[in-house]
């Protein structure tokens, strides 16, 4: 019995008929589809079709927006390929040295998708260093997008790829401490430190198979997000020389100050770890959020004040 979460509705570009969903699947990772509608006519249950015999649903060419899952997008630079090889053969050594997990580095890479996200190509010539630099990891489908195509891959110059092969390595690291699964109706993901759940309602039963339907996005904790951002940062500076950083630098301090344990807490206890060590110097879950708040708001004076605040109390501590 497989799991799957709807994507998306199908509707059709023709008629603008509602007829089905595109669904993914937990356990194969691949992208199916169903319908309502078998020639024409609308049936009571949902049945699964291909997408190389859409005919059987109204037979005539359907018009709607036909979602591919490829393990790696043609739009991409070829090059992209073995550097993700490379990076997630250094992310394993790396995590074998630090004592870290690598079951979800092994797990998630048989299934990872790198695709090109054509969105920004029109603000590419004004925003060229921001989008360079940015990418998105999707822990649902397990899928990295990049903004960045084989011909503007061609036109780049070394440094401007170098800034590439941090993004991507920025990406895998989110990968690889990243699970998803549903359990009782509800949707459980963990990206590092950024967890959440979804309740799910099931639309139907196909064949053993059980399709789910979400209509809320999910609430994501600010504080978990940054956290991990920071602490994935950190571990990219630690995996690659001269890392070109994305967010504010305190993944290094912070980490000091929780005794060295957030590389670890990103698998294990989350974000609870840096509460637990942060308090053990000043006892003030307050202060603890205010200075992740600080630096999601990018109030970096604050943040610093807070830094050293800490500091001066750990020091007074282990005197």
């Amino acid at each position: 019995m497989s799991q799957l979460f709807t994507l998306n509705r199908l509707i059709d570009g023709y008629s603008g008929l509602f007829f089905g969903y595109s669904g993914f699947d937990f356990d194969t990772h691949k992208v199916r589809y169903f319908s309502f509608y078998k020639n024409g006519v609308k049936q009571q249950q949902l049945f699964e079709f291909s997408l190389e015999n859409t005919g059987i649903i109204f037979n005539y060419r359907l018009s709607f927006k036909r979602i591919q899952r490829e393990s790696f997008s043609k739009d991409l630079p070829p090059e992209f390929r073995l550097m993700k090889e490379k990076l997630l053969a250094k992310l394993k050594t790396f995590n074998d040295n630090y004592s870290l997990p690598t079951t979800l580095l092994e797990k998630n890479k048989k299934f990872l998708s790198l695709q090109y996200d054509s969105w920004f190509a029109n603000f590419f010539s004004e925003f060229k260093d921001t989008i360079l630099n940015s990418g998105c990891y999707h822990e649902l489908t397990n899928t990295i997008e990049l903004y960045c195509n084989q011909a503007v891959w061609k036109g780049l110059t070394l440094s401007e790829k170098y800034c590439l092969y941090c993004t991507l390595l920025h990406e895998l690291c989110h990968m690889e401490a990243s699970t998803s699964f549903i359990k009782q109706n509800i949707l459980f993901a963990r990206c590092g430190f950024s967890s959440y759940e979804i309740p799910l309602k099931l639309i139907q039963e196909i064949n053993g198979d059980l399709l789910y339907e979400n209509d809320n996005p999910p609430e994501l904790n600010k504080r978990e997000n940054i956290l991990e951002e920071i602490i994935n940062e950190y571990k990219c500076t630690l995996i690659t020389q001269n890392y070109i950083k994305s967010y504010p630098d305190y993944g290094s301090v912070i980490n000091d100050l929780c005794d060295n344990n957030l590389l670890e807490a990103r698998y294990t206890n989350g974000i609870e770890t840096y509460y637990e060590r942060m308090t053990s110097i000043i006892p003030s879950t307050f202060l603890a959020e205010e200075l992740l708040d600080s630096i999601d708001e990018e109030n970096l004076e604050e943040t610093n004040q807070l830094i050293l605040e800490y500091k001066q109390k750990k020091a007074n501590k282990n005197l």
